[in-house]
């Protein structure tokens, strides 16, 4: 989250050329990609050993996969899919649409996964309506 909303536009405001600056982002959410996906890989494996001995942990078990799964889209295709698009952008201005279609996508998706780790945070605080 400190990436999203602090790092990310402190890298806009500081760094004058906005492909720069979109290089520099895409380099850290890459790095970030792959960090985030052995943690939700340990958390869901953490879960998964957690469900087998308590069935009501089922509901972190559905939100961690969930998280999971949007990392390795980040991971395997939308992070790529920006990154093509903003070496694309540089000589053809008609794939700006399409860049902040991706972002867009991205910035939804990272909503999503702030969510469910923030309920799977609470959950946790709350381990009586799970163990």
């Amino acid at each position: 989250m400190l990436v999203d909303f602090v790092v990310v536009p402190g890298v806009f405001r500081n760094i004058a050329n906005f492909f720069e600056a979109g290089e520099l982002g895409i380099y850290l959410f890459q790095r970030l990609n792959s960090l985030e996906l052995v943690v939700a890989s340990t958390v869901l494996a953490i879960l998964v050993f957690i469900f087998r001995s308590n069935r009501r942990a089922l509901p972190l078990l559905i939100a961690g996969f969930l998280v999971l799964a949007i990392v390795l889209v980040y991971f395997t295709w939308l992070t790529p899919k920006i990154e093509a698009l903003t070496t694309l952008w540089k000589i053809n201005d008609d794939v700006q649409l399409d860049h902040q279609y991706y972002h867009r996508l991205y910035v939804i998706m990272d909503t999503i996964k702030i969510l469910l780790l923030l309920f799977m945070m609470v959950s946790t605080v709350r381990k009586e309506e799970w163990t």
